[in-house]
């Protein structure tokens, strides 16, 4: 089997046409991918797994990463 990694792969920072070049090459090169953290933004997610899903054609598996601010202390010195 062979199978794609991608992490932290930020597609909606990405026009449709340089997301079509990354994710095509995929769909023709492996049997299956793996996607790791930020893939997205909540509100462009599902539109996001949706092309992706239509233009890799092979078996998606994906784990969300989410992005925690940390609360800052006014003591906290730079």
């Amino acid at each position: 089997m062979r199978l794609a990694w991608a992490t932290d792969i930020h597609l909606n920072f990405l026009t449709a046409t340089a997301r079509r070049r990354f994710l095509e090459p995929i769909g023709e090169q492996t049997d299956a991918l793996v996607v790791t953290a930020d893939i997205a933004e909540s509100n462009s997610l599902g539109a996001m797994l949706q092309e992706v899903d239509s233009l890799v054609q092979r078996p998606i598996c994906f784990v969300l990463g989410i992005v925690v601010e940390e609360e800052t202390n006014p003591n906290d010195q730079e």
